[in-house]
């Protein structure tokens, strides 16, 4: 994550600021740039993500969603080593 957010950051697409409570803790948030390069992609990426659930029920749509955000709120949480 750290070598992506780098690259990005580097392509002045997003900037980090150290959090004020917590100095290990970097925030990250998109630049003007970066805000227009989403907003660029957003129809191409709306069109793969169509294509690729083509064929993904309403419902199953709803539990691999659910899925994933359980996994993101795995990941924030932190993994053992």
């Amino acid at each position: 994550m750290i070598e992506i957010l780098s690259k990005l950051e580097r392509r002045g697409l997003v900037h980090r600021d150290v959090d004020p409570s917590h100095g290990r803790i970097l925030r990250t948030e998109l630049t003007p740039a970066g805000l227009g390069l989403l907003t660029a992609v957003e129809p191409a990426m709306a069109s793969m993500q169509a294509q690729i659930l083509a064929d993904v029920s309403e419902a199953d749509r709803a539990i691999l969603l659910a899925g994933m955000r359980r996994a993101m709120d795995r990941l924030s949480g932190g993994l053992e080593s």
